[in-house]
């Protein structure tokens, strides 16, 4: 089944990322920056599921579900209810602002009590059992897709196992502001390395983006584990991207291990179909712009 993810663009919406692409294969990822571009983002993806012919799961996180988010799930419940059977789709959404359960209710989804408390988790019945809408405000949003990731898991995490949890729970500290847990400063240290690397070294629309900004956080979450501290994880993190690109380019015969970490990925996104268009070998001044040179006698 093709799983498609919508997240933010920030550490817990990568952390969310990261969780979900390590217990299912995630063909496409959607950062969302500002919380009003997810409304027509959202209703673009309802119009691709429509001519969908096959059955296929979205999973939302870390996106407050505003008026416009909220419409497209009770769409995407009508929608679904129109398909074939083996055809319909499945919709994940896991979040924790505290605003989402009222704008739920607004349009008619859930309890007065689940929008005005703040009892954890939340569990909004859609009436359709492909579709989970689930509001936390005590985890956030990675911590919330390792927790139900039964909703997903196509596999196990595997070896990962600890490091995966070290960086749910200092991502977990970190976005709620904990500041008195122990996992508070590490959280802390995993926020600076992110957006010192989200979009410095493989840009967004790249397909080693997620791989890499997954596979760098869950190596300074190992890090934590180990008891490294956040000085000691700043000193070794161009290391860490180091053996992340090693990795990523074994095998590679145009890979030269001599140059910086920077060289060696700047080559191969210099050749990247996702990144760069191909430019047309025509002239770059039509013929018909220049002047013809006159072939009568100068006087």
């Amino acid at each position: 089944m093709n799983v498609t993810q919508i997240t933010h663009h920030d550490l817990d919406g990568y952390g969310a990322a990261t969780v979900v692409a390590t217990f299912v294969e995630v063909g496409r990822i959607i950062h969302v920056s500002r919380y009003a571009d997810v409304a027509p983002i959202v209703e673009e993806e309802l119009k691709r599921l429509r001519r969908a012919a096959e059955a296929e799961m979205v999973i939302i996180t870390d996106l407050g579900l505003e008026a416009g988010t909220v419409k497209f799930i009770k769409s995407f419940g009508a929608m679904n209810l129109q398909r074939d059977e083996a055809a319909r789709h499945h919709l994940i959404v896991l979040d924790h602002h505290a605003s989402s359960a009222a704008h739920l209710f607004d349009q008619g989804i859930g309890t007065r009590t689940q929008a005005s408390e703040a009892s954890s988790p939340k569990t909004f019945d859609l009436a359709d059992p492909r579709i989970a809408v689930l509001i936390d405000e005590s985890r956030c949003a990675t911590r919330m897709a390792y927790d139900h990731r039964d909703l997903f898991a196509t596999r196990t995490a595997a070896e990962r196992e600890e490091d995966l949890r070290s960086l749910v729970d200092a991502i977990d500290a970190v976005d709620l502001w904990k500041k008195d847990r122990p996992s508070f400063p590490g959280g802390l240290a995993l926020d600076e390395v992110f957006w010192d690397n989200v979009s410095t070294l493989i840009p967004l629309g790249h397909p080693w983006h997620d791989r890499f900004i997954g596979a760098l956080l869950l190596a300074v979450a190992g890090l934590l584990r180990e008891g490294n501290s956040p000085a000691a994880i700043e000193s070794t993190v161009g290391a860490v991207r180091t053996r992340i690109v090693d990795d990523f380019l074994a095998g590679d015969p145009g890979d030269n291990r001599g140059l910086t970490t920077r060289m060696r990925v700047t080559r191969v996104l210099a050749g990247s179909p996702e990144l760069f268009q191909s430019l047309s070998m025509a002239p770059c001044c039509p013929s018909a712009l220049i002047p013809e040179r006159s072939s009568g006698s100068r006087t």
